[in-house]
């Protein structure tokens, strides 16, 4: 059997995705393969892409959900075009435009249609050109995270992101810790609001 956190099976999936620039990269998709293995579900993805295949995959083998929020139509159809392929039912990739929340965007969610907890959220969209960047993640779903929800952040090689921390410090309680040398990324776990 294939293992999928196999650093040459990692470097094959990005490059046969063809999605270079934007796809996830080695250290990135090997942390989201490692927690959600760990975690148990359900899981959120904000921006769809190579990662919203493999964790479909080991979400599917767990028996979870993995919700993917996209504001691209047509990428999301592409996504989802490989999902149907290998029978990746257990994905729910929903586009949704990207809304003004007053001092951000980020997409207009209907938050009734999601589970009331995450277990593991991976956070690489709306695109980093977006209007606040990545910020509403926290402002939107943050009572749809429970203590110990672990949120993968990626692109730390820009400031906005590294910036993005400190603001979401300022909205619940997390421990941060960074991995990656070619692709740097932030592993948060969200801590009890005691």
């Amino acid at each position: 059997m294939v293992e999928l956190d196999d650093d040459k099976v990692i470097q094959n999936l990005i490059y046969g995705w063809g999605n270079q620039g934007w796809s996830a990269q080695t250290d990135y998709l090997k942390s989201c393969i490692q927690y959600a293995k760990q975690s148990k579900g359900p899981f959120l993805e904000c921006g769809s892409g190579l990662t919203t295949i493999v964790i479909g995959i080991i979400a599917k083998i767990k028996g979870e959900k993995l919700y993917s929020l996209e504001h691209n139509e047509e990428w999301a159809n592409r996504v989802r075009l490989y999902a149907e392929k290998l029978g990746l039912d257990n994905i729910i990739l929903d586009t949704h435009t990207l809304k003004n929340y007053g001092e951000f965007d980020w997409y207009s969610v209907n938050r009734e249609k999601l589970p009331a907890n995450f277990s593991f959220i991976m956070c690489d969209g709306p695109p980093g050109k977006t209007r606040g960047g990545r910020i509403g993640l926290i402002h939107v779903l943050k009572d749809k995270m429970k203590p110990d929800t672990l949120i993968l952040l990626d692109d730390l090689s820009r400031e906005s992101e590294k910036k993005l921390i400190n603001d979401w410090k300022k909205l619940i309680k997390m421990d941060v810790e960074y991995s990656g040398l070619n692709d740097p990324h932030a592993i948060i776990k969200v801590k009890p609001n005691i």
